[in-house]
C-alpha cells in the first residue's frame, strides 16, 4: 500500500473507533440516568439484567476496539517499513512512526483506565442507587 492509502485506512479506523466509543459512552450515560431517575422502581432482577447486558456490551466493545488497535499497529508497522525502504520520508509518515513508538503505551493505558474506570463507576452507581432506594 502507498503512504496515502495507509493514512486513509488509519483515519478510517480512528473515525470508526471514535464513533464506537461515543456509542458506548451514550449507553453508559443511559445506565446512569436509569440508576438516578428510576432507582426506586428497579427490582433486583432488573438490576441484574441491566448489569449483565451492560457488561456484555462493554466486553463486546472492548474486543472490537482491541481488534481495531491491532489494525492501527499493523498500519504503523507498514508505515515504518515504507520509511525504512526509502519509499517515503514525508513528515506525516515520520509523525506516525514516532506516534506509534512514543505514545502508544501511554495512549493504551489511558484508554484502558478510562474505559475500565467508566465501566466500574457506572456499575457501582447503579448498585448504589438500588441499595440506597431500598434503605
Amino acid at each position: 500500500m502507498t503512504e496515502a492509502e495507509l493514512a486513509y485506512q488509519l483515519s478510517e479506523i480512528i473515525d470508526r473507533t471514535w464513533s464506537m466509543q461515543q456509542w458506548w459512552a451514550s449507553i453508559s450515560f443511559g445506565v446512569l440516568i436509569i440508576a438516578h431517575v428510576a432507582s426506586d422502581r428497579l427490582n433486583l432482577l432488573l438490576v441484574a439484567i441491566i448489569l449483565g447486558l451492560y457488561a456484555a456490551f462493554t466486553f463486546y466493545m472492548g474486543n472490537i476496539l482491541q481488534i481495531q488497535l491491532g489494525e492501527m499497529a499493523a498500519i504503523f508497522l507498514d508505515i515504518e517499513a515504507l520509511i525504512e525502504s526509502g519509499a517515503t520520508s514525508s513528515a506525516l509518515s515520520n509523525h506516525y512512526a514516532k506516534q506509534f513508538v512514543g505514545d502508544s503505551i501511554s495512549s493504551y493505558w489511558s484508554f484502558v483506565l478510562s474505559f475500565g474506570g467508566t465501566f466500574a463507576c457506572v456499575n457501582v452507581y447503579l448498585i448504589y442507587s438500588y441499595v440506597k432506594a431500598r434503605s
